[in-house]
């Protein structure tokens, strides 16, 4: 299990040194430095690579949805480049070391929440559409529900029957 996840991190872990795994969901290399938007179940974390570190050639070979790993320091960010629209967006991770644990091809589709994609094509390809917002969202609040009402219905001693044990 993860120590904390991606969407998680925050003012607690600022000045500790910590890996974070996930999906690539966007990379702006401007040369002598770049950013990456790393993305796991739980949000979005932004990770500073500084040209100096002898992992950033590795940006070359880096793309969308490809899976990394990023090791380095938690730091708090300036106030006016706080991100208020992610959870994480008080803080950012200073790359020390880039392990590209999976690349990913060409996707059919983009997983921006603002893309138009067609249900056939949605359905063909469930597992990524399952990493979108929305429909993370939509798994999580489901799991809620049905976690509420099976407290509430354990606290009154009903029983769970699965119906394929009923034969």
């Amino acid at each position: 299990m993860k120590e904390v996840f991606i969407g998680n991190y925050g003012l607690e872990q600022v000045g500790r040194e910590m890996t974070a795994t996930g999906w690539v969901a966007n990379i702006r290399n401007h040369g002598k430095l770049a950013f990456i938007e790393l993305r796991d179940r739980e949000g979005l974390l932004q990770v500073f690579v500084g040209g100096e570190i002898e992992d950033f050639a590795k940006l070359e070979d880096i793309g969308k949805e490809d899976i990394i790993a990023v090791t380095g320091q938690v730091v708090q960010r300036e106030e006016r480049f706080v991100n208020k629209s992610i959870k994480s967006g008080q803080v950012e991770l200073r790359a020390e070391k880039i392990e590209v644990i999976s690349s990913s091809k060409a996707l059919p589709f983009e997983l921006d929440q603002h893309a138009h994609t067609g249900e056939d094509l949605r359905q063909k390809y469930r597992y990524l559409d399952l990493r979108r917002e929305k429909m993370t969202h939509n798994l999580k609040l489901r799991h809620q529900v049905t976690s509420t009402i099976r407290e509430y219905l354990n606290g009154l001693d009903f029983l769970e029957v699965e119906t394929p044990y009923l034969t």
